[in-house]
């Protein structure tokens, strides 16, 4: 897959730069999610064989990412038990 060069650069780099340029473009004149987005790039260097799974998904076992997530859940909950008090 590394035979394709133009410009010094392979066809797994031009694959990059085409999605980051794809994505920017979606996030500058759209108003879809972030998340989604930054997911659906993911997804396209998953399936394209650029990424393999475990540097795809490498950032999501980091602890900050679970302790964002934790707090997120927290907040929720707390919401919910708010309102059921409250009311």
């Amino acid at each position: 897959m590394d035979s394709f060069m133009f410009l010094g650069f392979g066809l797994d780099a031009w694959i990059t730069i085409v999605t980051v340029l794809g994505m920017f473009s979606v996030l500058l004149f759209t108003k879809l999610r972030s998340d989604l987005v930054f997911l659906s790039a993911i997804g396209v260097l998953y399936v394209t064989g650029v990424l393999d799974a475990k540097e795809a998904f490498s950032g999501f076992s980091g602890t900050s990412v679970i302790t964002v997530g934790v707090l997120f859940v927290v907040a929720i909950v707390s919401a919910i038990l708010c309102a059921s008090v409250c009311s």
